[in-house]
């Protein structure tokens, strides 16, 4: 039985899966990685020795006499992330999806390059870093995930890139399946930052060295992004099934074939992506998410410290959140919350609010209920009805969803589907695996 290896570079924690192609055989770890910088002036930036030693040790967590067999290694990371490697060996932090350094600008790189761009998009983050002299010293870019396939195979720099990460960044020409170099230019970004664009699924090398039990010579392939990612790993049907992630972040997709995609029209907080196979995935991807509950966990937390009384252990909090918003009614006694702790992309600039206070509504229970609320509308607001109503049932995945119950409910009621949440775990890496598993069996074509 072939045996695929999948990684997963997520915003707080890396997993990885061992699985064969008809998932009879299918194990999982995590691993937080702990990655995050304390940083100020809006800047959302990781540590990547952190990250690689997670890899290393959720990698090494899987059975040992199974990594021995491994065929293949695909990998998937956060979106929109970049980091700047050089010859030599040297890599600087990752700057994540989640840096507001360009907040005050990205309406003017936006003019200047013809393209929506945003904080924390990979090409915004290169513009900025170009105005300031940032990037002298440095010889390419790309994903992390980019970074460790670079590690793992031994090149001597980033080359080749999924087209689902170079979409990420925000300077990617769908209509000619390239880069936007007219567009890059005009933000100040050399040439040598965009690798090449290589189908989905492309060889980008084979493991240098043995590697926390792989041994040499193991393919590994071009990683993509978690988004895509997650639906391929999540046991749903791309053709029927609408595809809800809940993690720190969130994101609501659905895979369409390329020319259905074309006849949608465009709106704010609507995102088209590659997909494996030439298709497209369309998705609302809102800078809030699983985040939101943690905040209010924290200042329950803090409130709870300030009077001196003792706060739940470890997520019981959220989980006492979680219950509380059942409790509530699904209205959340007219309370109105919008969870845009981060930003947002619908309403570029404004930040979060909660609305409809009075004196009789104003409880925890409706406030962690207009919170849940607010996450799902961020999702489904400005998702085409369309192809809602065409889809048949709602596939969840991410730990946010999986333990929260009044946001699987609130889900539910938004989207008029039923929501399944197939139990595969870690469904980003487990993806990333499958599509490494298709790639040996049915390599794409250049």
């Amino acid at each position: 039985m072939s045996v695929h290896l999948g990684i997963d570079i997520g915003t707080t924690k890396v997993s990885a899966a061992l699985v064969s192609a008809d998932l009879s055989l299918h194990f999982c770890a995590a691993r937080d990685h702990g990655a995050s910088l304390e940083l100020d002036d809006g800047r959302a930036e990781q540590d990547f020795a952190k990250i690689e030693a997670a890899v290393e040790a959720a990698v090494s967590a899987l059975p040992c006499e199974r990594l021995a067999e491994v065929t293949s290694i695909g990998l998937s990371c956060q979106m929109h992330s970049v980091v700047l490697g050089r010859r030599g060996g040297g890599v600087s932090t990752v700057v994540t999806w989640q840096d507001r350094r360009t907040e005050d600008e990205v309406d003017d790189l936006s003019a200047l390059c013809g393209r929506r761009l945003f904080p924390g998009y990979g090409a915004a983050t290169l513009a900025h870093m170009a105005r300031r002299g940032d990037l002298a010293g440095w010889d390419w870019a790309g994903s992390p995930a980019d970074e460790f396939a670079r590690r793992l195979t031994g090149a001597p720099r980033v080359d080749a890139m999924d087209p689902s990460l170079a979409a990420a960044w925000g300077v990617y020409d769908v209509s000619c399946g390239d880069w936007d170099f007219a567009a890059s230019e005009r933000l100040g970004i050399p040439e040598r930052f965009l690798p090449r664009i290589v189908p989905s699924g492309t060889v980008v090398g084979t493991t240098a060295e043995p590697f926390a039990g792989i041994p040499a010579d193991v393919p590994v392939i071009a990683p993509i992004g978690d988004n895509q990612a997650s639906v391929l790993g999540s046991g749903g049907d791309p053709d029927t099934d609408l595809f809800l992630t809940v993690g720190t972040g969130s994101q609501l997709s659905a895979v369409v074939p390329a020319d259905v995609a074309r006849r949608i029209a465009d709106r704010p907080g609507l995102d088209r992506r590659p997909f494996p196979g030439g298709r497209v995935l369309v998705a609302v991807p809102p800078l809030s998410g699983g985040r939101g509950l943690a905040l209010l966990g924290e200042a329950v937390a803090g409130t709870l410290a300030a009077f001196g009384a003792p706060a739940p252990a470890g997520k019981a909090v959220l989980d006492r959140l979680d219950a509380l918003a059942l409790e509530a009614s699904p209205e959340a006694g007219g309370l109105r919350f919008r969870p845009d702790f981060e930003g947002s992309r619908v309403r570029p600039g404004e930040f979060g609010s909660l609305d409809g206070l009075t004196a009789g509504n104003f409880t925890l229970a409706n406030v962690a209920r207009a919170l849940v609320n607010g996450i799902v509308e961020n999702l489904f607001g400005p998702f085409p009805e369309e192809l809602l109503s065409a889809r048949r049932r709602l596939v969840g995945s991410g730990n946010g969803l999986a333990r929260c119950a009044s946001l699987r409910a609130a889900a539910e009621a938004r989207s008029g589907l039923p929501l399944v949440l197939p139990g595969r775990r870690e469904e980003a890496a487990t993806g990333a695996a499958l599509l490494g598993a298709e790639s040996v069996r049915h390599p794409p074509k250049p």
